[in-house]
């Protein structure tokens, strides 16, 4: 007698049916999420590039300081134990093998028509030199302003006033605010010979910038890649939070979705899998010096 392999062969067709569907629904996932967004993708790559290589795009000048010998500066053991015997406290004891450097050595300096700034490592390893040519003056009439405000002390405690009132809306526990900061005005202005960009602070120093009409690119770029949080109001900076939320779930997606990905194709699990293990090793020992680097534990 023959065995009925009806029902076994349909009960599992439904399962490769629906994992056929599944796989090609993540793929298109992947695949129009990331076209949706490539222009943010090309952004914070672009960008991230010129937050890690400050004189591209700029008359700036970088230069690496090679290792030489720091005879001045005594180890941190000798300082820590110099500090905890300062405490004169008999129950602090300094734990052996703790006392370590965080972060560099900062010297500022200049030479004619340049600024100069430099970070070294506190053991002499090196370093790296900065070169920022020198602000152009300020025009004459730009001083004419310091001193003044637009809004006085009585309308600076009312307007405090206004916004107690509508915070108590929400956190009724708030009885008083202090004015930290009040919105810049920008506006254009000309003389005989130029135009200048004029930003007035309108807090308790008041100050004038002026410069060329115009944004370099670069600036303009890294603004947006560093640009985020909610502004509480709707606005293209609130749209931009959102695609940047959209953004920060799609990276995951993508992630996850080229897991998937890969462990559907057989062929590539064992070099995937040391692929994988690769880059997980390699952020966790980079990870884990940074954090004690930075006296993150």
């Amino acid at each position: 007698m023959k065995p009925d392999t009806t029902q076994s062969t349909s009960s599992r067709w439904p399962s490769k049916r629906i994992r056929r569907r599944t796989i090609t629904f993540l793929r298109r996932v992947h695949l129009y999420l990331g076209l949706t967004l490539v222009p943010w993708v090309l952004l914070y790559g672009a960008t991230a590039l010129m937050f890690n290589h400050g004189d591209w795009f700029t008359d700036r000048d970088y230069s690496t300081l090679e290792p030489f010998d720091l005879r001045v500066l005594p180890t941190p053991e000798t300082i820590a134990t110099q500090a905890v015997e300062q405490l004169e406290q008999e129950q602090i004891l300094l734990v052996d093998g703790t006392a370590k450097w965080i972060g560099p050595i900062s010297v500022r300096g200049s030479e004619p028509g340049s600024r100069i700034s430099a970070r070294i490592h506190p053991t002499g390893r090196g370093g790296s030199l900065r070169v920022f040519p020198d602000d152009e003056p300020e025009p004459a009439w730009a001083s004419a302003l310091d001193g003044w405000s637009p809004l006085d002390a009585s309308s600076q405690e009312q307007l405090t006033s206004e916004i107690l009132s509508r915070i108590q809306t929400v956190r009724p526990g708030v009885t008083a605010l202090t004015l930290r900061a009040l919105p810049s005005v920008q506006f254009q202005v000309r003389d005989d010979e130029r135009a200048y960009n004029v930003t007035l602070e309108l807090g308790d120093d008041l100050e004038v910038q002026a410069a060329e009409i115009g944004t370099p690119l670069r600036s303009k770029l890294l603004r947006l890649h560093v640009l985020h949080g909610d502004p509480g109001y709707t606005g293209a900076r609130w749209l931009w939070a959102r695609i940047v939320d959209v953004m920060g779930v799609a990276m995951i997606l993508w992630g996850l979705t080229g897991l998937v990905m890969w462990w559907t194709l057989r062929p590539t699990r064992r070099t995937g899998a040391l692929a994988l293990g690769l880059g997980v090793g390699v952020i966790s020992v980079l990870a884990t010096s940074l954090w004690t680097v930075m006296g993150m534990h």
